[in-house]
């Protein structure tokens, strides 16, 4: 829950990589600053750190980026901002290019839950809840030791969680 702690180690980390080089790791640097920022409803910060996640990953040749993970983060922002009809149709991309199974798509769905909901759409944010569930319980199904299918449940990634998400899509 520390934003401006994590913010600062990320900084840091940041400072490391451009000292010694290693450039390979900016994109995912840029990606949780922006991740944090999000956090913290600083939609402008948020996304400069998109700008330069996008421009690293033009000069890494990291395709999957463009193509994948900066919808999902446009979609982050535009959802905390109100604009639900434009996070929709990030999502829209984000879920075309993901594979059915896999835990990042449940969280895609979860966010096209939200969009739905805002656009006052409760059927579509159910039908993308039901997907979401789906996506999910393929992801864990796939997990080959029993202890990992059951920690699943308590995953936590910086691009958000279900036990953040579900509650409120269900109130």
């Amino acid at each position: 829950g520390d934003v401006a702690g994590a913010t600062a180690i990320y900084l840091e980390e940041l400072e490391l990589l451009r000292r010694t080089g290693f450039r390979s790791q900016f994109l995912t640097v840029y990606r949780e600053l922006a991740t944090l920022a999000q956090a913290g409803r600083d939609w402008p910060s948020a996304q400069r750190w998109l700008d330069e996640a996008t421009k690293t990953a033009r000069e890494t040749n990291a395709m999957n980026w463009e193509r994948g993970d900066l919808f999902f983060h446009q979609a982050v922002s535009a959802l905390g901002q109100g604009q639900y009809a434009r996070a929709d149709s990030l999502l829209t991309e984000y879920l075309r290019g993901r594979d059915e199974g896999s835990y990042l798509r449940s969280q895609g769905w979860l966010r096209k839950a939200e969009a739905r909901v805002g656009l006052g759409d409760l059927g579509g944010a159910e039908e993308a809840m039901r997907h979401s569930d789906e996506a999910f319980d393929s992801w864990r199904d796939r997990l080959s030791i029993p202890a990992l299918r059951l920690a699943a449940f308590q995953v936590e990634q910086s691009i958000g969680s279900t036990s953040d998400r579900v509650p409120t899509l269900i109130s």
